[in-house]
């Protein structure tokens, strides 16, 4: 990785220990160190070749989020963001649960970004239509693991979400497969210098299993729709830099997302 870590503005490049390298010779073999001081080698050559600071100007993405608690007010910025043409939509829910099944569970709030616009809304009243006509529109939308908004869409309206176009998680997996790098909060680091948004929330995102409640409703309801907004424009932003990094991805799907 090449990490354009935000808060350094510098590049962040892992490798070995130099002295790991040095002392792996003892208890492997000559040829399996050999690939081992290859790859240093070009981590190395890799990490030289980033003559400038990653970022010109640091961006603020938060500032980018728009929280908008008034439903009537989310619904029309929802239908502003389905008039526009080539619009291709991330789609971020925040529930009680990790699981639709309990008789209870419900969405909390929702997130949507077209990369020009982040809106972030109450999962309440006007905006809830509003959200089932973008939902199953047929404006292509992107998730980060998309089975996830599609249960809870089969909870609230009986259908799944129509039209998906990307699936941020499943693409981290084929780039790159393996364990414990795929979740957004990861992948946005290390693709995008972004570092950690959720220490406050993610506690209270946490039960004992998957169909039981969180404490969710602990949460500040701004401090929450900040962090479902993040995950949508996040979700779309490493779409769109996964999409380039895929060979033979259609580009006419790299060009919609770079409009």
């Amino acid at each position: 990785w090449r990490i354009p870590c935000q808060k350094i503005n510098a590049w962040i490049c892992p490798t070995w220990h130099p002295a790991y390298i040095l002392r792996s010779n003892y208890g492997v073999s000559e040829k399996e160190n050999d690939v081992r001081k290859l790859f240093f080698e070009r981590h190395l050559k890799a990490a030289c070749r980033l003559g400038k600071r990653p970022w010109k100007e640091v961006p603020d993405w938060k500032k980018e989020v728009k929280i908008v608690v008034n439903p009537e007010e989310a619904a029309g910025e929802i239908n502003r963001m389905m008039s526009y043409s080539g619009t291709v939509v991330s789609v971020d829910f925040e529930t009680d649960r990790l699981k639709p099944d309990h008789p209870d569970t419900w969405i909390v709030c929702c997130g949507v970004s077209d990369g020009r616009t982040t809106l972030t809304y109450p999962w309440h009243g006007r905006a809830v239509k509003a959200t089932e006509e973008l939902l199953f529109s047929d404006i292509p939308k992107i998730g980060w693991n998309l089975k996830f908004e599609n249960r809870f869409a089969m909870k609230a309206f009986g259908r799944p979400i129509n039209n998906w176009l990307w699936d941020g998680m499943l693409a981290s997996h084929i780039l790159d497969n393996r364990p414990e790098i795929n979740s957004l909060k990861f992948q946005a680091f290390v693709q995008l210098g972004m570092e950690s948004y959720d220490d406050e929330i993610a506690p209270f995102l946490r039960s004992d299993n998957s169909n039981k409640s969180n404490r969710i409703k602990e949460v500040d309801l701004k401090k929450l729709l900040l962090y479902c907004g993040l995950d949508a424009l996040l979700e779309w932003k490493l779409a769109r830099k996964q999409m380039k990094q895929f060979m033979g991805a259609d580009p006419t799907l790299m060009d919609r997302l770079s409009a």
